[in-house]
């Protein structure tokens, strides 16, 4: 599993990115902040929005620590393949 410390990354969202679709299914990066994650939070969403699942190790006030564990493999923008009629 790696860890970010979100602190210490220079250009964290495209880091954080390449890690998450580096994951296989079933993997998660764990993250640290001294503030509420709630733009990266967003930005998951946005880019990601059925691959991911959120889960918070520690919620404030000085320590936000947090998972995202990847449940599905989505290639961003990759066509459907079709065999399960897009339901997956």
């Amino acid at each position: 599993m790696s860890v970010f410390d979100l602190a210490r990354l220079a250009e964290t969202e495209q880091q954080l990115f390449q890690g998450f679709e580096q994951l296989a299914v079933g993997e998660c990066l764990e993250l640290s902040a001294e503030q509420r994650p709630m733009r990266l939070q967003a930005l998951f969403e946005k880019k990601y929005s059925q691959s991911y699942r959120w889960e918070y190790l520690q919620d404030g006030p000085d320590l936000w620590r947090w998972q995202i564990h990847k449940i599905r493999d989505e290639k961003v923008g990759a066509p459907c393949c079709g065999f399960c009629s897009g339901t997956h």
